[in-house]
């Protein structure tokens, strides 16, 4: 008789506690990136659209969920150099997007659909660009409905050429934050 209450009571809480989702669209946040050239004086900084998708939040607290990323959204305020950037290098046309898929991200406690602020939370994930699939890992910032992750990529590693103009390189490591704001926890 006990391990009948006891298994009506696993299934009544399995029922109630339920997935938290947050959905993300683009106008909701961006993406920026920090390319730095060698000789080093010269810094590039870009700018897109924010991503799209839907994140999952566990009762384990574990975040699961999808982002992607309009790779044409991205601009750095020079015409040429833009062009350079979406067909030589990135080569847009043939891989329109990025996509970030979330594998190890844990949030503290939740209290009433909220979100929990925390800072300098570590995150996995798998980074698909330029048709190449990569792991990375980084940090980011919850406060209110404001998010902001922070990792870099090695772009050589995603098959993507080093661009170069004028003798000027730009290093392989390239600092990437996303922001997104005015999150819904649902």
């Amino acid at each position: 008789m006990k391990a009948l209450v006891f298994a009506f009571s696993l299934a009544a809480l399995a029922t109630t506690s339920h997935a938290l989702t947050v959905q993300v669209q683009p106008s909701q946040g961006k993406v920026e990136f920090h390319a730095t050239g060698r000789p080093s004086m010269i810094k590039i900084n870009g700018e897109g659209k924010g991503p799209e998708g839907i994140l999952t939040i566990g009762a384990d607290k574990k975040v699961t969920g999808e982002l992607t990323f309009d790779m044409t959204s991205l601009n750095s305020g020079i015409g040429l150099r833009d062009s350079h950037m979406k067909e030589k290098y990135l080569e847009v046309e043939k891989y329109p997007q990025a996509k970030l898929k979330l594998t190890d991200v844990s949030l503290p406690e939740t209290t009433g659909g909220k979100l929990p602020s925390v800072k300098a939370q570590p995150f996995k994930g798998e980074l698909t660009m330029h048709g190449q699939t990569k792991p990375i890992s980084g940090t980011f910032d919850l406060e209110g409905k404001t998010a902001k992750a922070d990792f870099e990529i090695n772009i050589a590693e995603y098959g993507i050429e080093i661009p170069k103009y004028l003798g000027i390189t730009v290093k392989n490591e390239v600092p990437v934050e996303l922001t997104l704001h005015d999150l819904q926890v649902k």
